[in-house]
Order: C-alpha cells, then sequence, then structure tokens
C-alpha cells in the first residue's frame, strides 16, 4: 500500500486501491497480435517465449504460437 507523506494512504483518501501506472500497463508480448502463417487468424498469447540476443545486437524476443482455428504451430517475434 502506497503511503504519503501526512501518513495517510491513498487508499483512505480516495477509497481504492493504488496502482502505479507502471503495473497498469500491460506486457509488450500481449499487446502484439501475431497471425497465423496458413490460414491468418490473429493470435494474442503465446504457449513459450524467449530472447535472442546476438553479441553486439539489439535483443528480440520470439513466441511460440498456437493458431486455435487450425492447430498449426508458428514463430513470430517482437522488438
Amino acid at each position: 500500500m502506497h503511503v504519503r507523506n501526512d501518513g495517510r494512504s491513498a487508499q483512505a483518501i480516495i477509497g481504492k486501491p493504488f496502482k502505479p501506472k507502471r503495473m497498469l500497463m500491460k506486457n509488450p508480448e500481449m499487446v502484439k497480435m501475431a497471425k497465423c502463417s496458413k490460414c491468418g487468424t490473429e493470435v494474442a498469447k503465446p504457449e513459450k517465449t524467449w530472447t535472442l540476443a546476438p553479441k553486439g545486437k539489439k535483443a528480440v524476443t520470439v513466441g511460440l504460437y498456437k493458431c486455435p482455428s487450425c492447430g498449426a504451430f508458428f514463430r513470430a517475434s517482437s522488438k
């Protein structure tokens, strides 16, 4: 619980719990929708994710997705 300088909590003042903005932001992986390579259905949640970080280059997050329509597995990357 977040406490203000005067000793009162944000919940006591507003009546609802305090949530910092960084907790309210959605995970970047969840925001980007991956498109199935076979049927074109957009899938939101990856089955598995991992990071590829070659030496001297920017890291890329790769996700393994399963299409709910056709059952095909495919990979998609995000920055």
